[in-house]
């Protein structure tokens, strides 16, 4: 099997049931629910903290800057005569010249993707499809992205163009992951240092086969939201090749591609 992902996450369950299975229902039954209530937490101040970030951090103008570019279109050399390049080093140029032309060329006379977007007003709608389609990111961003592109969500997230929008979602995805993921580790290390102190766990009685059949099914949900955090650690990860690899083994499996796609944590977080 080529998708050694899909065998990490049979791993991950198979050892979420054995542990089920020998801690049983009621002592799982504690983690669980110290597991949600940890949760419920980070859902809540995960805004908080994610707003934080995004506002007095740096954070968010450098993945804004990095994502903006691959949600731009191509202009082509005669669309750009629109511009007043008189008395600059680009006046004059040939077609062949402007291909080799770098962002740095345009930005030193004034031609930024906000002149260009003033300039030609917003992208067409079948361009913005066709720039999602071929955009280096996974199947889950260009889902989000396509539901998300309206109106509405420009007015939320304070943008006016199809190439704001796009990289204000995807810094908003990036922050917010990393925003419930910080808060989840600081969480959940309180909430298990508090049970270890009153030794809730340890006291619990073992009542035979019905408590062990439901240590499982509480074993495979732990494994679940184990697999569901992995998931969203590899999504901040989409720019790197071992990102991509893994979104690939994601995408070519269906049970992978469904685990992803109904991660309820990560989908609550993004709701607006």
């Amino acid at each position: 099997m080529n998708n050694w992902l899909v065998i990490i996450v049979f791993v991950i369950f198979l050892v979420g049931f054995l542990i089920g299975f020998l801690k049983g229902f009621l002592k799982l039954g504690i983690s669980l629910l110290a597991t949600a209530i940890t949760i419920a937490i980070m859902i809540f101040l995960t805004p908080i903290v994610g707003g934080f970030i995004m506002n007095r951090t740096p954070l968010n103008d450098v993945i804004d800057n990095q994502t903006r570019a691959a949600f731009m279109p191509s202009f082509t050399y005669e669309e750009f005569q629109h511009f007043d390049l008189s008395g600059t080093p680009l006046d004059g140029l040939s077609e062949a010249q402007w291909e080799e032309l770098t962002e740095l060329d345009f930005q030193r006379v004034g031609i930024t993707e906000e002149t260009i977007l003033e300039k030609f007003g917003d992208i067409p709608r079948d361009t913005q499809a066709h720039l999602l389609e071929n955009a280096p990111v996974p199947e889950f961003f260009r889902t989000i992205l396509t539901e998300n592109n309206n109106n509405v969500v420009y007015n939320l997230l304070g943008v006016n163009n199809f190439p704001e929008y796009a990289a204000a979602m995807l810094s908003r995805i990036i922050i917010y992951v990393v925003s419930f993921l910080v808060t989840f580790i600081l969480a959940i290390i309180i909430v298990r240092a508090l049970l270890a102190a009153v030794d809730v766990i340890g006291e619990l009685p073992v009542v035979g086969i019905f408590n062990r059949m439901g240590g499982i099914v509480l074993g495979g949900v732990l494994a679940l939201i184990f697999i569901w955090i992995i998931f969203m650690v590899i999504t901040l990860l989409f720019r790197t090749e071992i990102g991509m690899t893994l979104f690939e083994q994601i995408e070519q499996n269906q049970l992978l591609s469904l685990i992803y796609d109904n991660n309820i944590i990560m989908n609550r977080l993004l709701e607006f």
